[in-house]
């Protein structure tokens, strides 16, 4: 209410002296509580937090001073990012073996692995619009309890005889299908919960659930590996897909089913916000993103093991060690992007360190380094907290982009952002083994690293491109604003909120519409109230 209120003065003053009424009859409550109803942006989007302190320590204090409610809700939440993400990797370390045993080859397992990613790409634009349809909470819930079962069923392939390799494969592709599409529906909805609960914090929250993923990439694996040890091919399954079925009773306890805001008029497409060009940009820093940290799945382990001669244990330390630095860093990343007014640099910084990492991992050969151990860990520290870095921030710079953009701040909007960035990571997450896996068997490990480098400074660029292209648009005041009428704001075209008359061709909308879009809604508000 801040920003609307501190302009009532100055409107009500000049629509007192164009249409002869005494300010002193305005009843300023009425017009607070109608700038309140009618406004298409809600107001507690408009805040920045404030930064106090190191930024370990502001990330602390945001989640003490958090409610009950809202810590049960993040708690759920981090189950349901850390359960998807233990689907992935839990059966890492002893499936492909188990497959081989059955006559599957590597290639046709890989593609098992693959088949979830791909899965998530195509299916979470899906949820995203059903998301006002049916709900977060229902599809959070069903999700889990969905996947939780295609989890238990894909431990009970292990019964499967070895000449019986057609069934076992096509099991494997039906179940990693269904439970991928159980993830898929669960965590893009816990996305949309986000903007919904934590409409202030998105960056942070969106942190502590990054968090949550690096540490079911990091626990996965060895979990997976001691049950399997522990019990066989089937403990594994059952205890993941038993904590699964733990947590649906609790979302459906502490997720609000009421907490929404149903969407205005109209409708708003996906095709409506992919055209808008920074919101491309954006998800194809995701893209970018997904695939640094994927493409090291099919190369490093071999690298290691042809250059140094690591042994599985040390090599998985090592991957356990880049893991570490992208959850331990991504809360601290996610408050700093809340504290910023715009954190598109954060992106940049992000993409040029994971460049430099890469680099160094490779090493590139043009530096004629030597390559040693040290810089392989030195390497994998930095590409965890620079990706970390680079990622994010993305969420809710998408939904940052689409206000500015014109569209209206609900569910609908929510939804099919959520749908954008998980279909984006899962692309990101899928082509980085396809691509990695080609150019290392072409031209090895250290152009390889060296290619992705490149890619990673290019999206730098074009990301710093962005950010001045934005800035030059956001010079222009918002005077002639004040002169558009209650009639101009009816012919707005569904889902979409009011602006100036220049648009922004990277915004694809009215330029500075948060400041001048916000005046002109207050102005027809208090006519209406007045008249």
């Amino acid at each position: 209410m801040s920003q609307f209120s501190s302009n009532i003065n100055v409107i009500s003053s000049d629509a007192s002296s164009s249409m002869n009424i005494n300010p002193s009859t305005v009843n300023v409550v009425e017009i607070d509580q109608r700038v309140e109803e009618l406004s298409p942006v809600s107001c507690q989007n408009d805040e920045t937090l404030p930064l106090s302190g190191p930024v370990s320590h502001a990330c602390c204090e945001w989640i003490r001073n958090t409610t009950k409610q809202e810590k049960l809700i993040l708690f759920c939440l981090f189950l349901v990012d850390f359960t998807s993400q233990m689907c992935l990797s839990i059966m890492a370390p002893f499936f492909p073996q188990e497959a081989n045993n059955k006559g599957v080859s590597n290639f046709v397992s890989g593609w098992i692995f693959g088949v979830f990613a791909l899965t998530q790409f195509i299916s979470s634009p899906i949820f995203g619009k059903l998301i006002p349809v049916l709900g977060s909470r229902y599809l959070i819930a069903s999700g889990q309890f969905f996947s939780s079962g295609c989890i238990v069923l894909f431990g009970i392939l292990d019964y499967v005889e070895p000449q019986q390799e057609g069934i076992f494969v096509s099991l494997c592709f039906v179940l990693r299908i269904a439970m991928a599409i159980g993830c898929t529906a669960a965590s893009t909805a816990s996305f949309t919960v986000t903007a919904i609960c934590f409409p202030n914090s998105i960056s942070t929250v969106f942190g502590v659930l990054e968090t949550a993923t690096g540490l079911g990439m990091m626990l996965g694996p060895a979990l997976g590996g001691f049950l399997n040890e522990v019990g066989g091919y089937m403990l594994s399954f059952a205890v993941l897909g038993g904590i699964m079925l733990l947590t649906v009773p609790l979302n459906i306890l502490c997720i609000p089913a009421n907490d929404v805001r149903t969407p205005r008029s109209g409708t708003v497409s996906l095709r409506q916000i992919l055209k808008i060009p920074a919101v491309l940009i954006v998800s194809l820093g995701v893209i970018m993103a997904a695939i640094v940290w994927s493409i090291l799945d099919p190369t490093l382990s071999v690298f290691l093991s042809n250059d140094f001669q690591l042994n599985s244990i040390m090599m998985g330390l090592l991957f356990l060690l880049m893991s570490c630095a992208y959850a331990a860093s991504a809360p601290l990343w996610g408050r700093l992007a809340d504290s910023l007014n715009d954190s598109l640099p954060l992106m940049v910084g992000g993409f040029a360190l994971s460049a430099v990492g890469l680099m160094i991992l490779g090493p590139f050969p043009v530096l004629n380094l030597t390559s040693e151990l040290w810089l392989v860990i030195v390497s994998l520290i930095v590409l965890g907290a620079s990706v970390s870095l680079a990622l994010v921030p993305t969420f809710d710079k998408i939904l940052e982009i689409t206000e500015k953009a014109g569209f209206k701040d609900d569910l609908t909007v929510y939804g099919i952002v959520a749908g954008i960035w998980g279909a984006s990571y899962a692309l990101g997450d899928f082509a980085g083994p396809v691509i990695g896996g080609w150019l290392f068997d072409v031209q090895g490990f250290e152009w390889t690293m060296s290619y992705t480098a490149a890619a990673c400074g290019t999206m730098a660029i074009l990301i710093l491109g962005l950010i001045l292209y934005e800035r030059k648009f956001q010079r222009r005041g918002d005077e002639r604003d004040l002169c558009i009428s209650s009639d101009s704001l009816s012919d707005e075209a569904p889902g979409v909120g009011t602006g100036s008359s220049e648009t922004t061709p990277l915004l694809g909308a009215e330029n500075d519409r948060a400041a001048t879009g916000n005046l002109t809604s207050e102005m027809c508000i208090i006519s209406e109230v007045l008249g």
